[in-house]
């Protein structure tokens, strides 16, 4: 079997998706923490394609020098 391949051309733009995030910090001395949790909602998905909301968090830890 081939696959086949269709290209459209659009002259409007579109959101993709709303995200709204907070960073929360915590720092003890020279070390700090950050945690960010956001949200996603997908926007304007292509025919065929699926999208859920999401949400998911993000981790970090540094030494400041």
């Amino acid at each position: 079997m081939s696959e086949s391949e269709r290209t459209q051309s659009y002259n409007r733009f579109d959101i993709l998706s709303y995200e709204a995030s907070t960073p929360l910090v915590a720092v003890f001395k020279k070390l700090y923490a950050t945690v960010v949790p956001a949200y996603v909602i997908p926007q304007n998905l292509l025919e065929g394609e699926s999208g859920a909301k999401l949400f998911y968090l993000t981790f970090g830890v540094g030494l400041k020098l």
